[in-house]
Formats: structure tokens, C-alpha cells, sequence
């Protein structure tokens, strides 16, 4: 897992004096780790169906769609049950294909979210929550081909490709109060159309193929932990 860092004004906020709720700050730092899922198939390889139609030469087309992801975030609490929260997320691999040709094509993406999310205690005094969130996030997919000959030895073709833009996020889950510092946390969050293009290759007039991001929804599992400055 990489290390992650927010160089955003939020954090230097997080060492102020300011008061809430009787002298409470009203921000709060987390993190969470999790595994991801994405919706890639063989007929976001190309518009060919290479990958569809391999078994019939003899290949084979391994598609991998989960990855380790990693979210830390800087969060204002508004109120008990409404606040915003800014931060980064490694999304990991959300494309890795290997068509036995043999060529191997990974995209990795990286994320700045946005989200305002709304609580609810489960009773007046219990420590447990339950969250909702929605916002939106800056991706920045990386791709990256590599195409070698048949013995393995040595690439014949390599290209790479970076795209970035802005999409829709949401979330939901739970939370525990361990006290008033530290609450636990535990959701699923989907990134919707992290990339670019609906297949990883295209192809020019002369038939040279041209590599893009792909376009794929990504869902999050995840569980981690919240620090609020009392």
C-alpha cells in the first residue's frame, strides 16, 4: 500500500483553536482500508472482441477486478448527524487484462473525493450509527500496455495513457463510538465511471491499436477508524 498524503487546507485547520459544542473542535481525521470490485469485462478489452472470441485461437484472456484500496480524509462536523468530509483514495488496479498473446494491460487510479454525509444514532444513547454519504470525486486513471513476443523476452510494443476527470460517489455504513475521541467504521462505497473510454484499446484508419482508461464503476468494502479533536 502506498503512503498517503492530503496537501489540502483542511489539515491545517485540524491544529486550530476553534471551538464547538461547548469546546469541542468540530473536526476530525480518518482513514479507512479496504478490497475493491470493478465491472470490467471481455468487451471492454477492444471493440473486436479479442478477448470474447480467445478460447477460439487457443488463448486466454484473464480479467483480475479487485485490488487493495486505501481512503484518508479530513471531515467538519456541522452537526452530530451532518457533516463534509475531503479527502484522497487509492482506488488500486481498476483494469488488469492479460490476453496470452501474449500482451498485459493495467490501469491504476488515484482519487480526490468530496462528500457531505449525514448520521443517525440507533438510540439516544448508543454508541452505534448508521451513515449515508454522496459527493464527488476527482479520478486520475494511469494505463499502461505492454505487449512482448512470443518467448516473452522482449516487448515489442509499449504504450501508456493518462486521463483524468470528475464523477459521482456514494456510501453507506456504520459506526461504532469506542469514546469520544475514536469511533470505528465500517461501509461500501461505489465510484462511479472511474476512467475514460468504454474499451482499453482502440484502433486507428491502418489498424495500430491506440490504448485509453476504461470507463468502470468501482465498489469499495472497507473498515476503519475516526479521530475527533476533543
Amino acid at each position: 500500500m502506498k503512503t498517503y498524503q492530503i496537501a489540502l487546507p483542511l489539515i491545517a485547520c485540524l491544529v486550530s483553536g476553534s471551538l464547538y459544542a461547548g469546546g469541542a473542535s468540530p473536526f476530525y481525521l480518518g482513514g479507512t482500508i479496504g478490497a475493491s470490485k470493478t465491472h470490467g469485462d471481455e468487451g471492454n478489452y477492444d471493440s473486436k472482441g479479442t478477448c470474447e472470441n480467445a478460447a477460439s485461437y487457443n488463448v486466454d484472456c484473464n480479467i483480475e477486478d479487485s485490488s487493495t484500496v486505501g481512503h484518508i480524509y479530513g471531515g467538519f462536523q456541522f452537526t452530530e448527524g451532518l457533516s463534509v468530509e475531503l479527502g484522497y483514495a487509492d482506488l488500486g488496479t481498476t483494469a488488469d487484462y492479460h490476453y496470452t498473446d501474449p500482451v498485459r494491460i493495467k490501469q491504476d487510479t488515484t482519487a480526490v473525493t468530496l462528500n457531505g454525509v449525514a448520521r443517525k444514532r440507533l438510540g439516544q444513547s448508543s454508541p452505534m450509527s448508521v451513515y449515508g454519504k454522496a459527493g464527488v470525486y476527482r479520478w486520475k486513471s494511469k494505463a499502461k500496455m505492454v505487449e512482448t513476443d512470443y518467448d516473452g523476452g522482449n516487448v515489442v510494443n509499449e504504450q501508456r495513457v493518462s486521463k483524468s476527470g470528475v464523477d459521482p460517489m456514494v456510501g453507506a455504513g456504520i459506526e461504532y463510538e469506542m469514546n469520544h475521541n475514536i469511533t470505528l467504521r465500517a461501509g461500501w462505497d461505489r465510484y462511479f465511471n472511474a476512467g475514460e473510454k468504454d474499451q482499453l484499446l482502440g484502433y486507428d484508419d491502418s489498424g495500430n491499436t491506440k490504448l485509453n482508461t476504461l470507463s468502470t464503476d468501482v465498489d469499495v468494502l472497507s473498515a476503519g477508524v475516526n479521530y475527533y479533536f476533543y
